[in-house]
């Protein structure tokens, strides 16, 4: 019987350990901290909505072109946004590296992309 709860505990742990590692990986795939520029296709010649997240990959703090300013965090898919007057959760949808989607409700998704700095690495070449 204590061999049967040490296995269990240990397996138990294992899996812990691997969802952790997972998340991470994710976390780190969808670098969320950086400016994030929404793509309106009803109307191209608007003005862009943005959102600036500062902080951690997880956490930090943001400020909007039409949500304002606040901390955020992400729990799960799901990234919250708090300011002093409201909360917001917006479910996150990662479609690819530099480009998610935030749907506030179903059906109302905005797509945003990633600003990328405009540096670009020099790399040595070896002779």
């Amino acid at each position: 019987m204590v061999f049967f709860v040490f296995l269990v505990a240990v397996v138990v742990i294992a899996w812990v350990r691997k969802m952790r590692a997972e998340r991470e990986r994710w976390l780190a795939r969808l670098q969320l901290p950086g400016l994030w520029i929404c793509e309106d296709q009803e109307n191209p010649a608007a003005e862009k909505r943005t959102i600036h997240l500062d902080g951690g990959l997880a956490s930090g703090t943001y400020g909007s072109s039409d949500l304002g300013y606040g901390d955020w965090r992400l729990a799960g898919h799901t990234l919250l946004l708090r300011s002093d007057s409201h909360e917001l959760a917006l479910e996150l949808i990662f479609h690819d590296i530099g480009k998610i989607s935030l749907e506030r409700t179903p059906g109302e998704r905005r797509i945003y992309n990633k600003r990328s700095g405009n540096v670009v690495p020099l790399v040595r070449r070896q002779p």
